[in-house]
């Protein structure tokens, strides 16, 4: 059986320019360079230099985070949401870049200046990601698992 070359969340932004299908021969310098592109246009955020496992980790699909954003509740005490920005291997070849929106506390006051924010950085984060990879659209999957991407315009 087959199966998506990709795995995403948001986004699908991929580059397929390295040899090898394994996430250790990617392209280090490429990534590093997105990460640097992302502190660059959102310097609240911080890069991982020592990249940590996704925390919604599926064994097909290796994700590294490689930046991430913290959004405080309004009295800065509580990290109420975070962006990872994620590198993933795809199965067969390449990798892909997207991102995750997490809630860290659970509340019930809606903080609508951090949602601002944060629709404002994500848009930051794609347009950093577009312009370092190709952003695909998954067409469809056949049966068997395979799917067929084409270019986003």
């Amino acid at each position: 059986m087959s199966t998506n070359n990709y795995y995403y969340n948001n986004i699908l932004i991929v580059n397929d320019d390295i040899e090898g299908d394994d996430f250790g021969d990617m392209a280090q310098d490429s990534i590093n360079y997105t990460a640097e592109q992302l502190n660059i246009a959102i310097p609240e955020g911080f890069i991982l230099t020592k990249q940590r496992q996704e925390t919604n980790y599926n064994r097909n699909f290796e994700g590294k985070v490689i930046f991430i954003i913290d959004y405080f509740t309004p009295n800065g005490q509580n990290a109420y949401k975070q962006i990872e920005v994620v590198v993933r291997a795809g199965y067969y070849s390449g990798y892909n870049y997207d991102y995750n929106v997490s809630d860290l506390i659970d509340t019930e006051t809606e903080y609508k200046t951090i949602e601002k924010e944060i629709a404002r950085d994500i848009k930051k984060i794609e347009k950093v990601l577009r312009a370092n990879g190709t952003e695909l659209t998954k067409l469809g999957t056949f049966s068997n698992g395979e799917a067929v991407y084409k270019v986003k315009k």
